[in-house]
C-alpha cells in the first residue's frame, strides 16, 4: 500500500485520489513509428522518448492547478473534498493491440511474443513514472476506456496510412468481437503478465448474455485471484423495449411482453450503464461486433 496507494474500487478507504489530468499516447502510432525507423528493439526507446514528453505537459498542467489554486479558483481543493497531493498525474494509453496487430502478433495469453510486447510497451512508463515520483507529484499509467478518443485515433492513422485493423480502438488485451477469446482468456489477459505495470487500470469487461450462478461468480472470482486480474467487472447488458417500455435485465433479441423487435441496450461504461443508441457511430457499430459468452464456456478453472 506503500508503495502504491492508488485503488481501482470506487471510494475504497475513504482516499481522495483519482487522476487530476489523463494524457493518452497512441500506440499503435508509436509502434508503426518505431518499426519504420529501426525495427521491434526500437519500441522501448521510442517509447521513453514519449513519456519524456507527456510528463513535461503533465507537470505544466500541474502547475497551472496549483496557480488556480492560489487565485481562490478551485474550492473542491480548499475544501478538502479531493486533496490534489494525493491525486495522480495520468499516463494514459489507446490502440495497445492494434498495435500488435500491426506486428502481426496474436494478442494470446499464450503468445510468449505478446507477453514480450506488452513489457516492451509499457516498462518505460512505468518506470519513469516511478522515477520522476516526488512530494506532490503522483504518477500512474492507465489503459484508458477511450469512448470517444478510440475512434478519432483510427481516423487519425488512416489518414496516415497506417495499418488500422478496425475503426475503433480496442482498451482491452482480447479482440472484443472474438468468439473464440472466452472468460477465461480474458481474466488471463487482464492478468499479472499484462497489467504488472498498468498501476493506474485496465478493466477486464467479462461481458455476458445473462447472469450466472452464484457458484459460477465465485468460480471466476477465484480465476481472477488465481491469474492475477485485479480489475474487473461482469457485463450483463439491459433490454429496453422501444414499443411499450419494457426492460429486461438481460440481453435479448425480442421484448418478452409486447413481442417487439425495437430494442435498446444499456451496458456498463466506466462506473454507470449507458444506451447503446447514444454512442458515437463508430462506437456503435463497435458495441454490435462485441462478443457476449454465453454463462460459463469453460467449467475449468486456469493452471496457475
Amino acid at each position: 500500500m506503500q508503495d502504491n496507494t492508488f485503488s481501482y474500487t470506487l471510494g475504497a478507504g475513504g482516499v481522495a485520489t483519482g487522476s487530476k489530468c489523463v494524457m493518452t499516447i497512441n500506440v499503435n502510432r508509436l509502434v508503426q513509428n518505431a518499426i519504420w525507423d529501426g525495427g521491434m528493439s526500437d519500441i522501448s526507446m521510442e517509447m521513453e522518448v514519449m513519456v519524456e514528453k507527456v510528463h513535461k505537459y503533465l507537470l505544466a498542467f500541474n502547475a497551472i492547478l496549483k496557480e488556480r489554486q492560489a487565485a481562490g479558483l478551485l474550492p473542491v481543493y480548499d475544501a478538502g473534498f479531493v486533496t490534489p497531493e494525493k491525486q495522480y498525474l495520468t499516463v494514459g494509453i489507446n490502440g495497445f493491440m492494434e498495435g500488435a496487430e500491426s506486428l502481426g502478433i496474436e494478442p494470446d495469453a499464450d503468445n510468449p511474443d505478446y507477453v514480450k510486447y506488452a513489457q516492451a510497451v509499457l516498462k518505460p512508463i512505468y518506470e519513469a513514472n516511478r522515477r520522476d515520483r516526488s512530494d506532490g507529484v503522483m504518477w500512474n499509467c492507465e489503459m484508458v476506456p477511450a469512448e470517444n478518443l478510440g475512434v478519432k485515433n483510427a481516423s487519425w492513422d488512416k489518414a496516415e496510412k497506417l495499418y488500422v485493423p478496425r475503426d475503433c480502438y480496442n482498451s482491452y488485451f482480447f479482440r472484443v468481437e472474438d468468439p473464440k477469446v472466452n472468460v477465461l482468456d480474458k481474466l488471463k489477459l487482464h492478468g499479472r503478465d499484462f497489467t504488472r505495470y498498468l498501476d493506474g487500470g485496465s478493466a477486464c469487461h467479462i461481458n455476458l448474455d445473462e447472469h450466472l450462478t452464484r457458484e459460477q461468480y465465485a468460480l471466476l472470482l477465484r480465476a481472477a485471484i488465481r491469474t492475477g486480474c485485479n480489475y474487473l467487472t461482469f457485463n450483463v447488458p439491459n433490454t429496453l423495449c422501444r414499443s411499450c417500455g419494457y426492460i429486461s435485465k438481460q440481453r435479448l433479441d425480442r421484448c418478452p411482453k409486447c413481442g417487439g423487435n425495437d430494442l435498446d441496450y444499456a451496458t456498463r461504461v466506466i462506473g454507470y450503464l449507458k444506451l447503446i443508441s447514444r454512442f458515437a457511430e463508430a462506437r456503435q457499430e463497435e458495441a454490435q461486433r462485441r462478443h457476449y459468452s454465453k454463462g460459463m464456456e469453460d467449467d475449468h478453472e486456469p493452471s496457475d
